[in-house]
């Protein structure tokens, strides 16, 4: 069984990690946190909203579409990895469109990916880990059970979800890049579905995963080198903004 305290410092870990990310991000980027705190809201309202809740309802009730979802890895997937995908691109779009929309530097959505990426973060691991670990150690009934499954599942690997989630900061951050330029140029438009089936392609190991075909850490493996060509993809995407919008009317020409 894992020691409370040994969850309770992972968590606190990750969370002064993230702040961590913030802070280092304004002073070497002299940029506005607005896209960051816009990032963190966005994830609270999108993903929660339309991703934790529906989830949990629809695993709570003896339905259909959980039946389906339940019958074979690829059903999983098909009602899994579209919705992510769809989720949390949308989110990113249209935050750049509206709140976003007179931030035309492509530093907002290097700040958007962190605020987004350490808020899945800190929910994920930092103040969940550090919940369940106080939980624990008071004695709180209603978690004792999924604890026990908890420590079976992530036993001897919880210094690599550490890893796992500051990997995927670097994901939302190369994701946002994409997107924004998407959402400001509306001849590649495109790019924001196809960030949708990138999303999908990437969380697919996890998929794996929880169907006993990889384990843990090859899932993490798969997920780090996803992230790394996106990340590539997405600084390459970053000189063509920069010379596409150099000029600024230009810019306002190709502004959707």
């Amino acid at each position: 069984m894992l020691d409370p305290n040994y969850i309770f410092t992972i968590g606190l870990i990750t969370t002064l990690l993230c702040i961590a990310i913030v802070v280092i991000w304004k002073i070497f980027s002299k940029f506005s946190l607005i896209p960051v705190i816009v990032g963190v809201g966005a994830w609270a309202v999108f993903c929660l909203t339309f991703e934790v809740l529906p989830d949990y309802t629809f695993l709570s009730v003896n339905s259909d579409i959980v039946n389906f979802r339940m019958s074979s890895m690829w059903a999983d997937a098909l009602c899994v990895l579209p919705i992510i995908g769809i989720v949390e691109e949308t989110a990113r779009f249209v935050s750049f469109k509206t709140v976003l929309k007179k931030y035309d530097d492509i530093k907002t959505a290097i700040g958007f990916g962190i605020g987004f990426g350490c808020a899945e973060a800190l929910y994920l691991v930092g103040f969940n880990y550090m919940l369940m670990a106080l939980a624990v150690c008071t004695n709180y009934e209603g978690i004792l059970s999924g604890y026990k499954d908890f420590a079976y599942t992530f036993a001897g690997n919880l210094e690599l979800e550490v890893f796992a989630r500051m990997v995927a900061i670097v994901f939302h951050i190369a994701l946002s890049i994409l997107v924004f330029y998407a959402a400001r140029n509306k001849k590649f438009v495109w790019v924001y579905p196809v960030c949708i089936v990138l999303h999908a392609i990437a969380d697919f190991p996890y998929i794996l995963y929880c169907w006993g075909i990889i384990d843990l850490l090859t899932n993490r493996i798969c997920f780090a080198v996803a992230s790394t060509i996106l990340l590539f993809i997405a600084l390459f995407v970053c000189m063509l903004y920069r010379r596409s919008f150099g000029n600024d009317n230009q810019f306002d020409s190709m502004v959707c």
